[in-house]
């Protein structure tokens, strides 16, 4: 059973496990909480059978937009719709509080992630020289709502 809700304090460690496993870049261990304070609607678990599947943490960057900041969902569990869920559950979110674009960045060389985005409706909208801190180039993406 899926269950998607915002974050909790005791989410900090298996959050912190599922982002190394899945980035590269490292992320302070504070980072969690400081994102769910700053917007919470915008930061979304997705719990399968009560253990963390997956996360989503965005922010509200501006009147009229947000930006996901991490999407990841633990890799046995991927292609079982559980990202769509969440993704979807953030742009529902968004549109009811009449935000009119969700932006993000993804690695040029993730082609599943950019086409799960492009299924979803996000477009490329540049290309962004060493936005990785391997040196490694990223696309911005949108979707507007």
């Amino acid at each position: 059973m899926l269950r998607l809700r915002g974050f909790l304090p005791s989410d900090t460690e298996p959050v912190a496990r599922l982002v190394a496993a899945t980035f590269t870049e490292p992320y302070p261990s504070n980072l969690w909480a400081d994102i769910s304070g700053y917007w919470p609607d915008g930061f979304i678990v997705a719990e399968q059978d009560g253990a963390l599947a997956g996360l989503l943490a965005a922010v509200r960057d501006s009147e009229a937009s947000a930006r996901v900041l991490l999407f990841a969902i633990a890799q046995p569990l991927r292609n079982r719709g559980i990202g769509k869920a969440v993704l979807r559950e953030l742009l529902r979110r968004c549109a009811g509080m009449g935000l009119r674009y969700v932006s993000l960045e993804v690695r040029v060389t993730n082609s599943s992630a950019i086409r799960f985005y492009e299924a979803h409706g996000f477009q490329a909208t540049e290309r962004i020289p060493a936005f990785y801190t391997d040196g490694e180039d990223g696309f911005r993406m949108v979707l507007f709502l």
